[in-house]
């Protein structure tokens, strides 16, 4: 879906009705990273009982992810350790990709500044 890099001039309304378009639904677009993701990285068990426990300990439910997600990495944190930051890592590579953005990490940026940043349009 890597169709517009935020670095391309955008010329056109056209180009800015999609690029806008693209925007509003950055929680669906993240939504679905988050399933790729733990779908790769956990197997289908594993990523069904870690829903489960998002719901149990943070009553956190996979559609509200997007609004609260400094519940979501407190309790990735909590449960996977320093294995949370690779989890996050390749979440948000695809949630990127899923933009047409170009993933750069930097230092001092928390999961949800990347994610904060991409809805306003911002590249990093």
């Amino acid at each position: 879906m890597a169709w517009l890099t935020m670095r391309d001039r955008l010329d056109s309304a056209d180009v800015y009705k999609k690029v806008a378009l693209h925007f509003e639904n950055t929680d669906g677009l993240l939504l679905e990273a988050i399933e790729e993701s733990f779908a790769t990285l956990l197997g289908q068990g594993a990523k069904d009982a870690l829903y489960k426990y998002l719901l149990k300990r943070r009553s956190l439910g996979m559609e509200e992810i997007p609004k609260r997600l400094d519940d979501f990495d407190g309790c990735l944190q909590e449960t996977f350790g320093r294995a949370a930051e690779a989890i996050e890592r390749n979440i948000l590579l695809r949630f990127y990709q899923k933009l047409g953005l170009n993933f750069s990490g930097n230092t001092g940026y928390a999961f949800s500044d990347y994610v904060d940043e991409t809805k306003k349009g911002f590249h990093l």
